[in-house]
């Protein structure tokens, strides 16, 4: 285990916002793990259908009626969204004291013990290690980035999940590589501020992804690329009311 930090001095050009900051892991996963991880995860990226829950086909309540969100041309965007603990009707009972011991219970029986062992390794890592009862990793997802498809250039997370700004809120955007990149393939990750990362096996790269607009150059390798991302939000700086009650917004499960 090793990383490194990135700190970038040139802001982004959208709005004025924060700079580039974060870490990159390397060797993150012994070697037997890791075979482990990557087979579990490829059972996952080849499956058929990429439309989620979470991106296509949502159903919400509204004005009595129950309308449902599908999947249409405008929303090019495919994934697989292993679990979001937002989702849970039980998150909006949760309080800054409780959702650290709830989203580890949550994930722990919910989830294969082999996902919530990576997530505890990636704890290990800064910034959650220095606060380890502070850091609430609430989503697992991967991007479906199939041959000539690419990630547009886009912010991380929801302001609804938080009490603070959502430029403000201190959420961390963690995506782990399985592969080593390769010249003219593609599937480098960059920002508006002139950072491009280019994947290397058993690393990952740690970044304010809700402050700094950030995406994916097109995937010209004819195998999807094989990544998954981890989103970790501050306990204090989550809104967590305690009781649907509390909410702004009736809330219906």
């Amino acid at each position: 285990m090793s990383y490194q930090s990135l700190d970038f001095n040139v802001p982004s050009k959208h709005w004025g916002k924060q700079t580039l900051n974060g870490w990159i892991y390397n060797d993150v996963f012994e070697d037997r793990f890791f075979e482990q991880l990557k087979s579990t995860s490829e059972h996952i990226i080849h499956k058929r259908n990429h439309s989620t829950y979470a991106t296509h086909r949502t159903n919400f309540n509204f004005g009595g009626k129950n309308h449902k969100i599908v999947s249409h041309k405008q929303n090019d965007r495919e994934q697989e969204v292993i679990f979001d603990l937002t989702f849970e009707k039980d998150w909006w009972y949760q309080t800054s004291d409780t959702i650290k011991s709830w989203a580890d219970t949550q994930i722990m029986t919910t989830q294969s013990p082999i996902l919530y062992k990576a997530i505890k390794t990636i704890e290990k890592y800064p910034p959650f290690c220095d606060e380890p009862n502070s850091w609430i990793c609430y989503r697992w997802h991967m991007n479906f980035l199939a041959y000539n498809k690419f990630l547009a250039l886009h912010l991380d997370a929801n302001h609804q999940y938080y009490n603070v700004s959502v430029f403000d809120a201190r959420m961390r955007s963690v995506t782990f590589y399985f592969d080593d990149h390769i010249e003219g393939n593609g599937g480098e990750f960059w920002t508006d501020t002139g950072f491009v990362y280019k994947p290397k096996r058993n690393s990952a790269i740690n970044i304010n992804g809700g402050q700094v607009v950030h995406g994916v150059t097109t995937n010209m390798n004819p195998e999807p690329r094989l990544a998954f991302t981890l989103r970790f939000a501050h306990k204090d700086d989550l809104y967590l009311p305690g009781s649907p009650d509390k909410s702004i917004y009736k809330l219906e499960f």
